[in-house]
């Protein structure tokens, strides 16, 4: 059962023992998760706002982040986790402390383009703007699992310059080190220089980054079941005589390593 179905006296009692004993560690940032948690209950805003504005009394100086239940218009949220109660954007927006940061990956759950008008309709549903969890270049989905993301972040209007956002994060794929081209269209979404070209081969291995760039097409674009089974064994071949901990990545990628499993969705 979720927290919030069943929030009283002793569920807030053990909730906040266990954020204290989190700023006992010299806590500065917490965020408070309500995704992929069943929805279809009336009071789900309030009781959530409630549960987070609880935890915001008890540490005033900390950062709060929050995901709801429904963190994008994607109707696949209302599909695996119950109807959205009616207003849920609304409700949430004003009874929630005005520091807390609000997370929303877009119209989509992974959005193949976010625009400013995207992100004024969510604000002006919520009532503030929010912090972006961007889902790119991430590859957890079963429809993302067998595809490597390495082209810098596509589509994107910034919003942080327009009020339109309070932050902007991206979600990195399970594969840590070869997120990295990916994760440095952030940067450069804002003006930043990010990493170069040589920092990127410095990171990944040489080797690995020049092989990487001749084949990114097609680990993005066709993916495990496009490469077919020949062309795959010899890529999975070629990776493992690389050198290096991102080679290693691709291989484990190639050989069927972070494959989805369904039972990381909630019933």
């Amino acid at each position: 059962m979720a927290l919030y179905q069943a929030y009283g006296g002793r569920e807030r009692a053990a909730l906040l023992g266990r954020v204290r004993q989190l700023e006992d560690l010299g806590l500065n940032l917490l965020a408070i998760l309500f995704d992929d948690m069943p929805g279809a209950q009336a009071d789900l805003a309030p009781r959530q706002a409630e549960i987070v504005c609880d935890v915001a009394a008890a540490v005033p100086d900390v950062t709060l982040l929050m995901c709801p239940t429904y963190y994008s218009l994607d109707p696949a949220l209302q599909a695996h986790f119950g109807a959205m109660p009616e207003n849920y954007w609304g409700e949430l927006g004003a009874a929630l402390d005005e520091r807390v940061h609000v997370f929303w990956t877009g119209n989509e759950v992974c959005a193949p383009s976010i625009t400013h008008e995207d992100l004024q309709g969510i604000t002006g549903r919520l009532g503030r703007p929010v912090t972006l969890w961007d889902n790119y270049p991430v590859n957890d989905s079963a429809s993302r699992c067998g595809r490597l993301f390495t082209s810098p972040l596509p589509h994107r209007e910034p919003g942080l310059e327009h009020g339109l956002l309070r932050g902007h994060l991206c979600n990195p794929m399970n594969q840590g080190l070869l997120s990295l081209p990916a994760l440095n269209g952030l940067a450069h979404l804002y003006g930043a220089p990010g990493l170069s070209g040589r920092e990127l081969a410095g990171a990944l291995g040489r080797e690995t980054w020049e092989q990487l760039t001749q084949d990114a097409g097609l680990f993005q674009e066709e993916g495990l079941e496009g490469i077919g089974a020949s062309r795959r064994a010899q890529l999975l071949g070629l990776y493992r005589d690389l050198p290096g901990k991102a080679a290693a990545e691709v291989a484990d990628w190639l050989a069927g390593g972070y494959a989805f499993d369904p039972a990381c969705l909630t019933a």
